[in-house]
């Protein structure tokens, strides 16, 4: 009975670290859904980054097609990117003079501790420039230069769905969990047990690291996932010590 007890408090206390971190999910919402500017102009619209569930921890907005528009000319600013949600700012989206007319949908979606569950858009509708009637040079919006001898380069912007990726993360730790009760529950032996016990501790450990990859929570989820590495590799040497590995 000792030894459940002591199985059953290490595995609290691993998932009391990782998960009092805080997980929930947030919704991206834009005081004016649809934009027309014409070219070589601006324009700002207030955002809302709101807790829908769960447990607030650090969040980021991430603009999901920002290469593309980019190369159209389009620069989006965000004055307040990342928080605890709730959180808000304003949203700057200044156009070149070169910007071709049409429309653009901005795709926005929240990833972090607390993803959104859907994407939230904006429709930008980009007007031609009425003809110029002076010779003199007007003001553009400024677009940063991305070329190398400026020194700045646009960090590439990929369209990933981190739901997908979440729920592969999620079954995997619900299979190792499921898997490393039912062999603690049939081994016979303290040790073999507790060696169940610490391989779980692993490979959860490094699931829930990689979910703090892929969603931003390098102070939350990594290091509870560093954590369970450490404590299941220890609890492993230990087992192997109770079992006479260690004797000369």
């Amino acid at each position: 009975m000792k030894n459940y007890l002591i199985i059953a408090l290490l595995m609290s206390a691993f998932f009391s670290i990782s998960f009092a971190t805080g997980i929930g999910t947030s919704k991206i919402s834009f005081s004016n859904n649809q934009l027309n500017i014409t070219q070589g102009s601006s324009a700002s619209v207030n955002y809302t980054v709101a807790l829908v569930s769960g447990s607030k921890w650090g969040t980021s907005i991430n603009l999901l097609n920002q290469t593309a528009l980019l190369q159209k000319g389009i620069n989006i600013v965000m004055s307040n990117p990342s928080g605890d949600p709730t959180f808000s700012g304003v949203l700057t989206i200044a156009t070149a003079p070169a910007t071709p007319s049409g429309k653009y949908v901005l795709s926005f979606q929240a990833i972090g501790d607390d993803p959104s569950v859907s994407n939230s858009t904006i429709i930008l509708n980009v007007a031609p420039a009425a003809p110029s009637t002076s010779t003199s040079s007007t003001a553009q919006p400024q677009i940063p230069n991305t070329s190398a001898s400026s020194g700045y380069v646009t960090p590439p912007v990929y369209a990933v769905n981190y739901s997908v990726i979440n729920y592969i993360l999620y079954a995997l730790i619900l299979i190792t969990l499921i898997v490393s009760i039912y062999f603690i529950a049939i081994m016979k032996y303290f040790n073999a047990k507790l060696i169940f016990v610490s391989t779980a501790l692993i490979i959860i450990g490094s699931l829930v690291w990689l979910y703090g990859d892929f969603n931003g929570g390098f102070y939350s989820y990594v290091s509870a996932g560093f954590a369970a590495i450490i404590i299941g590799t220890l609890l492993w040497l230990y087992a192997d010590y109770k079992g006479g590995a260690f004797k000369k």
